[in-house]
């Protein structure tokens, strides 16, 4: 396999997550139930001791680019199960064990590089505030842990207001965090939610919010002098879904499209991402 095209194999399995071409944009998440809802509500992270969400999960990538060898096209996926564990309540406050699940390749053309295996799972402990913002949280420092790092930024919700929402209402979510695991790059995005409606997932009431993310990756320049910062463009499409008693995410669907050049000295073709992150329908179980 030509040097250039093992290293995109590689950064593409990294950059994990993408949406098949083709299909038209989704409304929401497989298997969620339409359901009516209240014209406003307030929401807040509240769910009990004990309390568990299990969601099955996907990420799915294509790759492709047009280089001077020939034109490359590959498709990575990979399964997983996420857990979220509320282990102790202090005030407002919720102590929360995050298990990001081993990874699980099951699609894969052509055959990733020589060396690429599943990935194992990987644990944050941390606490989540009332109004769903995670305060802070421990590391493994692992591959997964930065892969989960760049995918569950899109999940985060905008901070919840203490007043009610109404339906229709537009929540700022500026977002700033890692980019794509290998790239070096990092993320700055607008990503606001919209309160659109409501739907049942796994027989619970949730609130359903649509987020269009605008925004950049930003990395450096191949070629450029030290230092020397170049951008590109990352548009995207959210569908977040969080259980209108507890608080807790149980659901989301993420659509991503960017283009980011391979790691190297000289410039060469630069590939086209387009991913998708799935997490859902998830199962709450309370305590």
């Amino acid at each position: 396999m030509p040097t250039r095209a093992i290293a995109l194999t590689v950064l593409a399995l990294l950059a994990c997550g993408c949406a098949r071409r083709g299909p038209a944009e989704p409304k929401g998440l497989p298997g969620e139930e339409p359901a009516d809802g209240p014209d406003e509500l307030t929401l807040s992270y509240r769910p009990p001791a004990g309390a568990k969400a299990t969601c099955p999960a996907l990420m799915e990538t294509l790759v492709s680019s047009v280089g001077p060898d020939r034109p490359l096209e590959q498709t990575l996926g990979g399964e997983r199960v996420d857990l979220e564990e509320v282990t102790g309540v202090e005030g407002s406050v919720r102590a929360v064990k995050l298990t990001f699940g081993e990874t699980l390749w099951t699609v894969s053309f052509p055959m990733p590089a020589p060396g690429v295996r599943d990935l194992p799972p990987a644990v944050l402990a941390g606490r989540i505030a009332a109004s769903g913002k995670l305060l802070d949280g421990t590391s493994d420092g692992s591959v997964t842990q930065t892969m989960a790092a760049w995918v569950r930024q899109f999940d985060a919700t905008p901070g919840w207001p203490e007043r009610p929402i109404r339906r229709g209402e537009t929540l700022p979510r500026p977002l700033r965090g890692p980019g794509p695991p290998g790239t070096g790059s990092t993320l700055e995005a607008a990503a606001p939610l919209t309160l659109v409606g409501y739907a049942r997932i796994g027989g619970r009431l949730c609130a359903k919010f649509r987020g269009d993310i605008d925004g950049h990756l930003l990395y450096a320049a191949p070629g450029g002098k030290p230092g020397e910062t170049a951008r590109s463009v990352l548009r995207g499409t959210s569908w977040l879904y969080f259980d209108v008693e507890t608080g807790l995410r149980l659901g989301a669907l993420h659509r991503l499209h960017y283009a980011l050049p391979l790691p190297g000295p000289k410039p060469g073709p630069v590939p086209e991402f387009r991913a998708t992150f799935r997490s859902g329908p998830c199962s709450y179980a309370a305590p």
